[in-house]
């Protein structure tokens, strides 16, 4: 097992953008579990040259994705989620502008990924 930041990771078989994780993580109390797959920041690939969803921030997003995807990880709601994903980016060395321009954007479109994880079937 690793402990975050350092989240070992190989190229995912079928989608040539994303990865998946081959070692429990630990974060926390959270544990990121192997073969969680991940694109690191959903960014649209037009704006990749601006916000690469693989810089400085793929380390946080991993973190991000797992706790909105994985329910069960955490009793945390979804402001402190983002909040997380932030401070991480901050520590990561993600320039604020950046920083704050993907928080913006998780705030204001991410509620539709957060409640489908959340949908009991």
């Amino acid at each position: 097992m690793t402990t975050y930041p350092r989240i070992i990771l190989v190229k995912h078989s079928g989608k040539y953008d994303w990865f998946e994780v081959v070692e429990d993580c630990a974060f926390g109390s959270v544990l990121i579990t192997s073969g969680f797959t991940t694109d690191f920041a959903s960014v649209p690939q037009a704006v990749w040259w601006l916000i690469p969803p693989q810089g400085l921030a793929a380390m946080p997003s991993i973190v991000h994705d797992y706790m909105y995807q994985v329910p069960s990880s955490h009793n945390l709601t979804r402001k402190q989620v983002d909040e997380i994903w932030l401070e991480l980016m901050q520590k990561a060395g993600v320039p604020k502008w950046q920083r704050w321009t993907m928080y913006g954007f998780v705030r204001a479109f991410g509620g539709g990924v957060w409640k489908k994880y959340r949908t009991i079937n």
